[in-house]
């Protein structure tokens, strides 16, 4: 049977609230850090401080040995339907790639404990030294508020010929939206609000096997790339991503 996924296609997803139920930095903080956090959290909603200097605070506050928090991450389950999305997304030889605003050894852990370790992550780099845990940001760029520019990584994967398919939920998936060629996003969140609100052309999902009924059923990623006009920035002014 031929392979009926055109090769030009990239699939670019979200991790927090997406791969799985729940955003992972937040809970790390409600468990673990200092209640300063919440502070950092009200400055990022004010618009005071941006999505890369909140987290990069929030994450000194973080009070967890290793060990403890790898009980933690341990437990987190997947989204219902990822193991077997992932299976067909390689049976199709089509490219799936996890890009998040979030910690990339708590996103790795996870996977690897799900028997998904081989998927490429692109995060935020959690650092743990001494016992104190700070963050880097080898994907972010200097005019982009968020830790890592889904954005250039979106460009970066596709190249000038690709096209790119978004599954996500959140606000920091909001921007990349706009460059994708497609969405899917889960249904009632950020991601959806916006597409509805600036009627871009999407989907909705509640979990990866309604994402692989989509994919199956709709020929979405069948030939060429759907052609759509550029989409206004679908961030509100002044405000940036936060939900990774």
């Amino acid at each position: 049977m031929s392979n009926p996924i055109s090769d030009n296609w990239t699939v670019l997803c979200d991790f927090d609230g997406t791969i799985v139920p729940l955003d992972i930095t937040d809970a790390l903080l409600e468990a673990f850090a200092a209640s300063e956090w919440q502070d950092l959290e009200q400055q990022w909603v004010d618009g005071r401080i941006t999505a890369h200097q909140c987290m990069e605070q929030q994450v000194r506050l973080l009070q967890v040995d290793i060990d403890t928090l790898n009980r933690f991450l341990d437990d987190v389950p997947l989204t219902p339907g990822m193991t077997e999305f992932v299976r067909w997304c390689r049976d199709q030889n089509l490219y799936l790639h996890v890009v998040s605003d979030g910690l990339d050894y708590a996103i790795q852990r996870i996977l690897q404990n799900h028997g998904l370790g081989d998927i490429p992550v692109t995060a935020n780099k959690l650092c743990f030294d001494s016992g104190h845990y700070h963050l880097e940001f080898p994907y972010g760029r200097q005019d982009c508020p968020s830790g890592v520019c889904k954005c250039a990584c979106a460009a970066e994967m596709a190249g000038n010929d690709g096209a790119v398919l978004l599954i996500g939920d959140g606000l920091s998936d909001c921007c990349v939206a706009t460059k994708a060629d497609f969405v899917l996003a889960k249904a009632g969140q950020a991601l959806h609000r916006q597409c509805q609100d600036r009627n871009f052309p999407h989907r909705t999902y509640e979990n990866f096997y309604d994402v692989r009924s989509i994919l199956d059923t709709t020929k979405l990623l069948t030939g060429a790339a759907p052609v759509h006009e550029a989409c206004p920035l679908l961030f509100p002014e002044g405000k940036s991503s936060h939900v990774h």
